[in-house]
């Protein structure tokens, strides 16, 4: 069978292979965001809202020159994406990496999950979520509150 440095150079082999992998294990992730967010994230039915996608290299944005191009989808069949045509985020993601979701006047689900996919510069497939609900944008109400501080 294997004597004793056979099996030692096998231990060997196999730390080396351990270490390998470890390098090569998926660093990318996808982080989708709402932008020009409504109260506390709600888009009303009839409306829309904007979201932006950011490829992450070890939870940062990457900054090499891969430029992603990102896929929106959403759980919701009757929402409709179409490219964003201003920056919502305020130059933090690019343009071409924004989307604008319609959601139908007649839309009752009461929430979507909206979901960016792209492909890492490693070849893998990532994608991101993010829910937001569905409903009436609450009306801020507003009053004066007086204490008497002496």
């Amino acid at each position: 069978m294997f004597d004793q440095e056979d099996r030692r150079m096998l231990r060997e082999i196999l730390e080396r292979v351990k270490r390998i992998e470890r390098q090569l294990q998926n660093r990318y992730t996808i982080r989708v965001t709402q932008e020009n967010v409504m109260s506390l994230g709600t888009i009303a039915p009839g409306s829309t809202g904007q979201f932006g996608a950011v490829l992450l290299n070890n939870g940062t944005p990457d900054t090499s020159s891969f430029v992603p191009s990102f896929t929106f989808t959403a759980s919701d069949p009757s929402v409709t994406f179409a490219p964003a045509t201003t920056d919502a985020s305020g130059g933090t993601i690019p343009l071409a990496q924004q989307t604008v979701m319609s959601v139908p006047s007649t839309d009752t689900l009461g929430s979507v999950t909206v979901t960016a996919t792209a492909t890492d510069p490693n070849g893998v497939s990532q994608s991101g979520s993010v829910t937001v609900a569905i409903g009436t944008v609450a009306t801020p109400v507003y009053s004066v509150g007086i204490t008497q501080l002496a």
